[in-house]
């Protein structure tokens, strides 16, 4: 990969869940050591929340070589890297480093904004640590995309979140209506049956 300046996306919840034929934290320092560019990524929601703040504090907290193994002399994976891992690289493999993933003249205005006096993060001391460590979607305030806002002071401006909810819930509805046992609704499984014709 390295050779080749292929990337590799780290999935890092889904990279330690189904490890089961190799050592996922070695494989990301190994990695790192011979040159791979590495990005962050979310996996299927069924093994981990899509929330880059908790993919990097999980990968900054893995990111430590082991005594007595092949990874000793590896330098560990600091806060700004991490943080680029999510922003910087992720548009550099898919050839939009030019056009996004860092605060650059020129390149859309791609924004988030945190709020640094809520308590889990005031008082805002470092803020790469703060950011990787301490930061959560709870504590975005505005997200800008090329310009145009869709998130301010807390709250999404061009989503109807009820609506979506709802059609989430319809839609569960549905694939546990199909799939019953241990996934049947508990009103079906106590002989009251629900079903919406709107599904």
């Amino acid at each position: 990969m390295a050779r080749t300046k292929t990337p590799l996306s780290f999935s890092t919840h889904s990279e330690l869940r189904l490890a089961e034929h190799g050592d996922a934290r070695a494989a990301l320092l190994k990695a790192r050591a011979a040159g791979v560019m590495v990005t962050l990524s979310s996996d299927a929601t069924s093994i981990a929340p899509p929330n880059m703040f908790e993919n990097m504090r999980l990968t900054w907290n893995m990111g430590i070589p082991w005594k007595d193994t092949d990874t000793e002399q590896i330098p560990p994976i600091g806060f700004q890297e991490v943080i680029e891992m999510a922003t910087i690289n992720g548009a550099r493999a898919l050839g939009l480093a030019d056009i996004t993933g860092s605060l650059t003249p020129g390149k859309r205005a791609d924004l988030i904004l945190i709020r640094t006096t809520d308590l889990n993060i005031a008082p805002l001391a470092q803020i790469e640590t703060t950011i990787v460590q301490s930061a959560t979607p709870a504590n975005v305030d505005t997200v800008m995309i090329d310009g145009r806002l869709i998130k301010r002071a807390g709250h999404l401006t061009h989503f109807d979140v009820p609506e979506i909810v709802h059609c989430a819930e319809r839609s569960a509805l549905r694939v546990r209506q199909g799939a019953g046992g241990v996934l049947k609704p508990v009103s079906e499984a106590m002989g009251n049956p629900v079903f919406c014709a709107a599904c």
